[in-house]
């Protein structure tokens, strides 16, 4: 028969740190992918955004630097990652940094050119055509 190995306390407690330790390495390894993935996906908006509205300069320039601000703010992030600065609530930060600025964004910025052009208008009055409430006959 085999003889099984035994495990004492003494060994598990010796190789603690160095599974802590592949552990940390883990977890920075994986922020950094998504934060090269969230740079990508940054990157694929941005061109998107320059070719759907490449007639506007003004708000093409102000989605880019919206674009520019999360880049950097990534970059920041990353380059923290594994560093003495970096801190077990850190990737918290920026993940709020990140919504706040989204929602900030979404708040306060026209989806379309302005309201009045994407809702049509109706004949009888000038408010917008689901507003307005109008008889089929005369």
């Amino acid at each position: 028969m085999p003889a099984k190995a035994v495990i004492s306390n003494a060994t598990l407690a010796d190789d603690a740190p160095d599974v802590q330790e592949t552990l940390q390495r883990a977890e920075e390894t994986g922020l950094q992918l998504a934060i090269i993935a969230r740079t990508a996906a940054l990157v694929l908006l941005g061109v998107w955004l320059v070719g759907s509205r490449a007639d506007d300069s003004v708000r093409m320039f102000n989605y880019l630097s919206a674009l520019l601000l999360f880049a950097v703010l990534g970059l920041v992030h990353y380059a923290l990652i594994g560093t003495r600065f970096d801190r077990p609530w850190i990737k918290y930060l920026f993940v709020t940094l990140d919504i706040a600025i989204v929602s900030a964004l979404m708040a306060t910025q026209p989806i379309y050119r302005s309201a009045a052009e994407s809702c049509p208008r109706s004949s009888s009055s000038d408010s917008p055509s689901f507003l307005s409430i109008s008889s089929f006959s005369e």
